[in-house]
């Protein structure tokens, strides 16, 4: 989606390291998105904030007015989408918590904040490993629409934090584990454990 197709209403842009204070909206719009049955991981507020003032993270927002003292009309910005990048040993980029409201799916935000985002890990991190993991349908297509392409999981990153931050925020890791994928297994970690994801390695050999 091009960002000029966005109503003017909507401003698509990459959030201020001082605009932390949309860590909680984001933090709620995951939470929610998750218990909805959306294949995104939980993330605590502090998290996002540290996105946020790291200059790694894109948001939409919506710009509202309301009515100040007298004639004086203030505007405001509500949090719609929200999306941040995280860089690993690799070096490598992961794009993560991509969540839009639900008024908004189906509108192709989810795919402008991923684009957006894209732009701004391969300003920062041009050598990286550009990599996501999803199992969900949705998030899967905008990873082939975006040149994306599928890949074991060994070509993401081998970085321990990393797979330590999936281990715990995955419901399905104790399904993938008991006994871990033999090797060659495209669900197989570089450190040897299982992870349910799909792994999309930007500009992957097909």
């Amino acid at each position: 989606m091009e960002t000029s197709s966005i109503p003017p209403r909507l401003v698509l842009r990459r959030a201020k390291p001082e605009e932390t204070h949309f860590a909680f909206r984001a933090a709620e719009l995951i939470r929610d998105a998750n218990h909805a049955g959306a294949d995104i991981a939980v993330r605590p507020v502090s998290e996002l904030e540290e996105k946020i003032a790291a200059g790694h993270a894109v948001v939409l927002v919506c710009i509202v007015e309301m009515q100040g003292e007298g004639d004086e009309i203030k505007t405001a910005e509500v949090l719609m989408a929200f999306g941040f990048l995280s860089p690993w040993a690799g070096p490598s980029v992961a794009y993560s918590g991509i969540v839009v409201v639900s008024d908004l799916k189906g509108g192709g935000y989810g795919r402008a904040i991923t684009e957006e985002l894209l732009k701004l890990g391969r300003e920062l991190f041009p050598d990286a490993t550009h990599f996501m993991l999803s199992t969900g349908k949705y998030m899967i297509r905008i990873a082939e629409k975006l040149n994306f392409n599928r890949a074991p999981l060994v070509m993401t990153t081998a970085d321990p934090c990393f797979w330590k931050a999936c281990k715990n925020g995955c419901t399905r890791y104790r399904e993938f584990n008991d006994p871990p994928p033999p090797l060659g297994d495209p669900h197989l970690t570089p450190l040897g454990t299982g992870c349910c994801c799909t792994a999309f390695v930007l500009d992957a050999p097909k």
